[in-house]
């Protein structure tokens, strides 16, 4: 690429963030484009700790181009996972500081790409509900990257909700009682909060379907009942009966895997009763950190009368315990940022070393293969802060209550009709032929025959899409009328597009059902539309159907064409 082409890309970028970091309105999840530019402008003035930890992050990230997880979309392995969650994070990240839209493509690729794969966790539940949270961080990130596409989005917020994701994760939120169920309860929390707003629902443990906001509230409802006293479902299976994190800050399921047993109210030994319970902080952390972001302190301050639940505590039971106390693990320090920049309590700071000339700096080691920690690893870049600044816990401040005025009459929605602007058939038997300008639009298996629908919508501006709905007229009554597919991009022409040239199938969006002879038939597709822009549909049959569906084109006249039909609301 030459270096005027380099120039302009950096600059579209350098837009696109800038943009981003004046308008934004949500809290991210460990950062947002608005604080990196901050701390971009810091670390460039020499500034501790941020020039160090954004050296560290870039020694770390390296190229764009840098990938060594070659199996990463192809199965599920947790020492893969470990190192590729956290890159894909640290080039996300890279992308703000840099102003470079190459960190961005990188994350974009590797994320359409597992979630394609449509990879599970292959019986590893533990390993995926460690670093699920990483790539729904890294998503945020390049949230408003040109190249990270609708279809993009919604494939990977589809493979989040399923059964290979999100079922999983639901069950060890609400089974376990130990480490995995804080990892558990803080991944059901991102993936459903990332998932808020998308019209899609989540896939619980049993099978069934609900929202993205009721799986929010669930995940941290579930998160502060084992915080105390847990509740029947979760499984105790180290002490019987002790969940929760105990007036000395002990968490029984943790000490009681190793030395210090169930009942120690000090650590004996820096063995398994030390690490378990440093693994267990560490999902609170990520957990709490979420909340507030989202203007919740409950985590962070939850305590029950009886002293129950103190998620302070429980770091102070490690490292400050009057009884016997350890260093934290070095491999798992960055854990204490975040909590240092909440509570500010002197004993984390010692771990820190903060005011020292070696100063912590997050992220151990100069690659990516983290451990546990997951996208945790470079908190030291966003939750550090020099000795002479005093920053509030989070940018996004706390609601208060204010009196909810009388609301004004809530204006009518309005309707929005966007014709077809191209259309065509594709023949498989037949790969190079165009059958753009034909009457009818031709579904079938044998021989193959696929249809693409293109759409240029125009007139949603501000205003929110209550419904979208693809209309297209059916020639013949059948039982079902095929399948809708995102295409895989909009670089196509009716009257030049073939079945080889043709767009793939990026992501199913639905099943049509019964067609009438002669009418229209709907098929919902609002969890795509939501603004204005170029939108294709590939639409085929089933694998094993051998029925032919037609429908009527544009050339058959405008009265007859396909179109979308938006219902848009003010508000």
């Amino acid at each position: 690429m030459n270096s005027y082409k380099q120039t302009i890309i950096a600059l579209v970028s350098f837009v696109f963030i800038a943009l981003n970091a004046q308008a934004s309105t949500r809290g991210g999840y460990l950062t947002t484009p608005a604080e990196l530019l901050i701390i971009k402008e810091k670390a460039e003035q020499n500034i501790e700790p941020y020039k160090a930890s954004a050296l560290k992050l870039y020694n770390v990230v390296q190229a764009p181009s840098y990938w060594p997880y070659s199996t990463f979309a192809t199965s599920f392995n947790r020492d893969v996972w470990d190192g590729a969650s956290t890159l894909l994070y640290g080039k996300a990240l890279a992308y703000h500081l840099k102003n470079d839209p190459a960190y961005a493509q990188s994350v974009r690729d590797r994320l359409v790409q597992v979630a394609q794969a449509q990879i599970g966790s292959g019986g590893d539940d533990l390993g995926l509900v460690r670093h699920i949270p990483g790539l729904i961080a890294a998503a945020d990130l390049i949230e408003d990257f040109y190249g990270w596409s609708s279809a993009d989005k919604l494939l990977f917020k589809t493979w989040l909700a399923s059964d290979k994701i999100y079922k999983i994760v639901d069950k060890v939120s609400q089974e376990r009682s130990n480490n995995w169920g804080y990892m558990g309860s803080g991944a059901a929390a991102y993936i459903s909060d990332y998932l808020i707003g998308s019209g899609l629902q989540v896939t619980t443990k049993n099978g069934s379907k609900i929202s993205a906001e009721a799986a929010y509230l669930e995940a941290n409802t579930v998160a502060k009942l084992r915080m105390d006293s847990g509740n029947n479902i979760m499984k105790c299976g180290t002490c019987s009966n002790m969940t929760g994190i105990w007036p000395s800050g002990r968490i029984p399921n943790e000490t009681g895997r190793g030395s210090t047993g169930c009942y120690g109210d000090y650590l004996l030994d820096d063995d398994g009763s030390w690490s378990y319970m440093i693994s267990a902080v560490n999902g609170l952390v990520r957990h709490a950190e979420l909340l507030l972001r989202r203007g919740d302190r409950s985590m962070y301050d939850f305590v029950t009368s009886s002293g129950r639940g103190s998620l302070l505590q429980a770091i102070l039971y490690v490292i400050d315990n009057p009884g016997g106390s350890f260093p934290w693990d070095n491999g798992q320090i960055e854990v204490l940022e975040p909590a240092y920049r909440y509570y500010r309590h002197p004993a984390i700071a010692a771990q820190l070393k903060i005011g020292t000339t070696s100063r912590v700096i997050a992220m151990n080691g100069t690659n990516a293969t983290s451990g546990p920690n997951g996208f945790l690893d470079f908190t030291t870049l966003t939750h550090g802060f020099a000795l002479n600044e005093n920053p509030s816990p989070t940018p996004t401040p706390t609601p208060t209550p204010t009196p909810t005025p009388t609301p004004p009459p809530t204006p009518p929605p309005t309707e929005l009709n966007i014709k077809v602007s191209e259309d065509a058939i594709i023949q498989h038997k037949y790969p190079n032929a165009n059958k753009g300008t034909a009457k009818f639009l031709n579904l079938d298996n044998s021989p193959k025959s696929d249809v693409l629908l293109k759409f240029v919508v125009s007139g949603i501006g501000n205003k929110r899409v209550v419904s979208a709905k693809l209309k297209m007229k059916a020639i013949k009554s059948l039982s079902h009328g095929g399948v809708v597919n995102v295409a895989s991009d909009n670089n196509w022409a009716e009257r030049t597009v073939t079945w080889n040239n043709a767009p793939a199938v990026s992501v199913t969006m639905a099943t049509i059902g019964a067609v009438a002879e002669d009418a229209w038939t709907d098929v919902d597709i609002t969890t795509f539309i939501n603004s204005d822009g170029t939108y294709s549909f590939r639409l085929n049959t089933p694998v094993d159907d051998k029925r032919t569906y037609d429908y009527r084109s544009r050339e058959e006249g405008s009265s007859s064409a396909p179109y979308i039909m938006l219902t848009l609301s003010d508000i």
